[in-house]
């Protein structure tokens, strides 16, 4: 299936916040040095740079996006992570969460946030997509429910001033 620059920048910066949570002690910058060094293959027609999916699928990401999302999600993950607690239901704690579901629920939650001129049902329907990818049937409803009620949250006009997304 043919993805969008941006929902793969989406995809990879899942994948590495979900590397961050698992290596809490490996510092940020060595793990974006890791996918920029690795996983990533600069495309010199286009210059920007595509990113292997799988073995067989490997499309062009939006790497200014993927930077935005996974410096943001790294330098802010507190103020992140108190937001994403907020929305949990009852019972729920961020340390029991799955790692995946986490990292998912950081970077939406990032551009919820620091992202003002993406549409908030862009968000909530890229990430939704998202999780069918990553996680088991129940997932992508609970990624759904917690995205929105941190949208309801987060994007309300009296609770978020407009502020430049970090490039």
């Amino acid at each position: 299936m043919k993805l969008f620059p941006r929902t793969v920048a989406r995809f990879a910066a899942v994948q590495a916040v979900f590397q961050k949570i698992m290596c809490p002690n490996t510092p940020g910058q060595t793990i974006l040095n890791e996918f920029l060094t690795y996983r990533f293959t600069p495309s010199p027609l286009e210059q920007s740079f595509s990113y292997a999916i799988s073995d067989e699928e490997t499309e062009l990401m939006d790497c200014s996006l993927f930077l935005c999302l996974v410096k943001g999600v790294f330098e802010d993950q507190i103020q992140l992570d108190a937001a994403i607690f907020s929305a949990l239901p009852s019972g729920w704690s961020l340390e029991k969460m799955e790692y995946t579901t986490r990292g998912i629920l950081l970077c939406g939650a990032f551009e919820l946030l620091k992202c003002p001129d993406t549409p908030k049902n862009v968000i909530l329907n890229e990430y939704v997509s998202l999780s069918h990818r990553f996680l088991l049937e129940k997932g992508p409803q609970f990624i759904n429910a917690v995205l929105e009620t941190l949208a309801n949250t987060l994007r309300s006009s009296a609770s978020v001033a407009p502020t430049e997304p970090i490039l």
